[in-house]
């Protein structure tokens, strides 16, 4: 029992939301190639197009 709530927490760690599409996707933090640093704060891109994407809407 102990170890299925150690897993959800896991698992809810590794799962990120998109800040494009609003899409929920698996990433392993250490290793993901498509994040961008705000200040601080480290923002996630679930494809290579989403990030490629951010540079549009900014404009």
């Amino acid at each position: 029992m102990e170890e299925k709530q150690e897993q959800k927490e896991y698992h809810k760690w590794l799962m990120q939301i998109c800040p494009i599409c609003g899409k929920e996707f698996s990433c392993n933090k250490t290793h993901h190639v498509y994040m961008k640093r705000v200040g601080r704060k480290r923002l996630y891109y679930c494809s290579y197009s989403c990030f490629k994407l951010r540079l549009y809407l900014k404009k």
